[in-house]
């Protein structure tokens, strides 16, 4: 129906009532409403039931409903007949505000939600040499003789890894490949779980990450390594000298 006027629509097969203006109004058929909600509820429970069987969903034994959709009857009934004769089906007062009620709590005490799910795999697009007969040939350079890949994916964290508030990530080694001041890395986020580029079609550019570089040391030596923290509400990174130990100044630009 769209950009048709509704007020000379009429349904397929003349007399079906399923669907039909009466006075100023569009009366739709309880059953064809319904039928909206089909393609929708189904799509969340197949997300639940992927959730149950990853590994940190093992051993679930509660579905707690909270948001505004957690109101719906027809989700609540598609839920409980999926899932309830194995799991408990709680769904709160006011589910709609739940979500709501929980962000003010946090905002008084963080330590509230103590681990997170990672929605995505977060990494660094950099240059890694270039391995002949693996790497496409169009992320081939060359940099002061040698050939490197420049659109390799160095990986943080993983989608679905669980991590907790304050948590870092193992140090990555990163070594700059010419004389600067500071290194300008890309950051990507990705669904895919152990991606090996930055590949367009699958990873996405959220910004970049600017680490300080040590001048009073020769290039060979200003290597550093990187560590990101996502478990608190803002994603940050740290940075240290890999030959004197000292960390340097290092933060993300998201905001381009």
């Amino acid at each position: 129906m769209k950009e048709d006027n509704l007020s000379t629509f009429r349904p397929e097969g003349g007399g079906d009532r399923k669907l039909y203006w009466k006075g100023d109004k569009l009366r739709v058929d309880a059953a064809l409403a319904k039928n909206l909600f089909e393609e929708t509820c189904e799509t969340i429970l197949k997300h639940v039931s992927g959730v149950f069987e990853e590994e940190e969903g093992t051993g679930t034994s509660i579905i707690l409903m909270v948001g505004g959709f957690s109101e719906s009857p027809m989700l609540r009934h598609a839920v409980k007949e999926r899932f309830g004769r194995t799991r408990r089906i709680i769904i709160p007062e006011e589910a709609g505000l739940s979500v709501l009620k929980g962000a003010v709590l946090f905002g008084f005490d963080s330590k509230l939600i103590s681990r997170r799910v990672m929605k995505h795999t977060y990494g660094i697009q950099t240059s890694r040499q270039f391995r002949k007969g693996l790497d496409p040939d169009a992320t081939k350079t060359m940099i002061k003789g040698r050939l490197y890949c420049e659109d390799r994916f160095s990986k943080h964290t993983g989608k679905g890894q669980s991590v907790t508030v304050d948590e870092e990530t193992d140090p990555i080694e990163y070594n700059p490949l010419d004389d600067r001041q500071k290194m300008v890395m890309k950051v990507y986020i990705t669904d895919k779980c152990d991606p090996e580029y930055c590949d367009a079609d699958l990873c996405s550019y959220i910004g970049k990450m600017l680490v300080s570089l040590p001048m009073d040391v020769p290039m060979c030596e200003r290597g550093v390594t990187v560590r990101m923290k996502f478990g608190g509400t803002e994603l940050s990174v740290r940075a240290t000298v890999m030959a004197t130990k000292q960390m340097t100044h290092a933060e993300f630009n998201l905001l381009e």
